[in-house]
């Protein structure tokens, strides 16, 4: 049982890595961001940037810059169905052209109203939201009924955003500020000199970011998982090894009478050899399908727990069909290595 409980832990991390590592390949996948720049608050950190609409009309009065989106990001709840999601809202001053400028898919027509948003593709998947229904947001202890008009498709993070008018987030929050305002410069423009420019114009609590991007970034840390995850499997087949090693000692110490018995009736050391490495294989293998199926079970239920305690939270941990076989061999492997010094040993000795 032991040594299940142990090819039960690498099959449930490895399936929990595999389902970590696929959501990080595909936002490594969204489109690229190009040269985009962001005006926020000198805040920390993005959530907390407060903007003012002067300071969006300073960008926009800029000559060297185009496709200014002032926009108001803000963390909201979502009420489908029988289901609460937690969402990104993303209001934009005019959607239909920031949807533009991101060369956006839109199935159904663009939010212009209060009570219209438009939902990203990956979005209306994870809430089960058809084109046409309605939903309701909550953001603190205001809630508003809106329609989706629309289903958008960008391949960026926009696709599991909810995307409203800016008038309907600041409805929401209880605000009219800004959280920070995107552009782009002009062609043939020497950014460095444009970019020190408008930092001088802007006021001196705001800064210029540019959005950087994530592929490079995303790769090396799948690498630096799977690094850890090999190492850490590693750890466990050495601790299935001595485990192996254990139950061949106990088996040969149990079953003492028995194989003096079998060594008095004429039983070659070759068969006591065979009869304790046999014992200990079947046991391995049979504690490597105990311990895959308990692995995968388990993360399947941890992950149905996960989704009942934070609605919205979609785990789906999996194995792919090479990974069984090389957790199945590997674990036979040690469980081998493991058995043949005690059984080698008890071969040596006159019971």
């Amino acid at each position: 049982m032991a040594m299940a409980l142990l090819v039960a832990v690498v099959a449930s991390m490895n399936a929990i890595v595999n389902f970590v590592n696929s959501q990080t390949a595909a936002v490594g996948q969204l489109a690229s961001v190009g040269d985009r720049y962001l005006v926020l608050s000198k805040s920390g950190c993005l959530s907390d940037s407060q903007l003012s609409w002067e300071t969006a009309d300073l960008v926009k009065s800029f000559d060297e810059v185009k496709g200014v989106f002032p926009q108001k990001v803000v963390d909201g709840v979502v009420h489908a169905g029988s289901g609460v999601y937690a969402v990104t809202l993303r209001g934009v001053e005019n959607v239909s052209a920031y949807l533009k400028a991101e060369r956006a898919y839109v199935n159904g027509t663009v939010a212009v109203g209060l009570s219209e948003a438009n939902l990203g593709v990956l979005l209306c998947g994870i809430c089960s939201v058809n084109l046409h229904e309605s939903v309701n947001v909550t953001l603190g202890d205001v809630r508003l009924n809106i329609k989706v008009v629309g289903i958008t498709q960008t391949q960026t993070q926009l696709d599991s955003e909810l995307i409203v008018p800016i008038e309907t987030a600041n409805y929401l929050a209880g605000s009219d500020s800004l959280s920070f305002v995107e552009f782009t410069f002009n062609e043939r423009v020497d950014r460095q000199v444009a970019l020190s420019c408008l930092s001088v114009l802007l006021p001196q609590n705001v800064e210029v970011v540019k959005v950087q991007q994530t592929g490079l970034f995303l790769a090396e840390s799948i690498g630096e998982t799977l690094g850890f995850l090999a190492v850490w499997s590693l750890l466990v087949y050495v601790v299935v090894a001595a485990a192996s090693y254990v139950v061949s000692t106990r088996l040969i110490v149990d079953c003492e009478y028995e194989l003096v018995t079998l060594q008095a009736i004429g039983a070659k050391r070759q068969r006591v050899f065979t009869m304790v490495f046999t014992y200990t294989l079947v046991t391995a293998l049979a504690g490597a399908f105990l311990g895959l199926a308990l692995g995968i079970a388990g993360a399947q239920v941890a992950s149905s727990v996960l989704r009942w305690v934070w609605q919205g939270v979609q785990v789906v941990p999996f194995l792919e069909l090479n990974q069984v076989g090389q957790i199945l061999a590997l674990s036979i492997l040690f469980s081998t290595l493991g058995c043949v010094y005690p059984a080698f040993k008890s071969t040596q000795r006159r019971l």
